[in-house]
């Protein structure tokens, strides 16, 4: 194996997974801790956009642009404590 730099993948690091099973199922048999995913649509259409037929969406491109990024930055900024019970231990 190479550096850590270099590892992109769960099976790169642990090897060949030796099963799989629902997110529902671990946290039920107590392997992983509870969690909760918020979903906060961040691809919004404008009204004025008409729908019509094309082969394909650039998604890469709509989910990297720089205004949806800052978006989704102050969105986790804001609800950070929030959303993962923090306690500040400093103050």
């Amino acid at each position: 194996m190479g550096s850590i730099h270099n590892i992109k993948t769960t099976e790169q690091v642990f090897g060949a997974k030796l099963h799989s099973c629902t997110i529902v199922d671990a946290i039920n048999d107590k392997n992983v801790l509870p969690f909760r995913i918020d979903y906060v649509n961040t691809l919004k259409m404008k009204d004025d956009i008409k729908d019509k037929k094309v082969s394909t969406i650039d998604i890469k491109r709509a989910e990297s642009a720089p205004n949806r990024i800052t978006k989704v930055v102050k969105y986790i900024c804001e609800h950070f404590d929030q959303k993962t019970n923090e306690i500040n231990f400093t103050s």
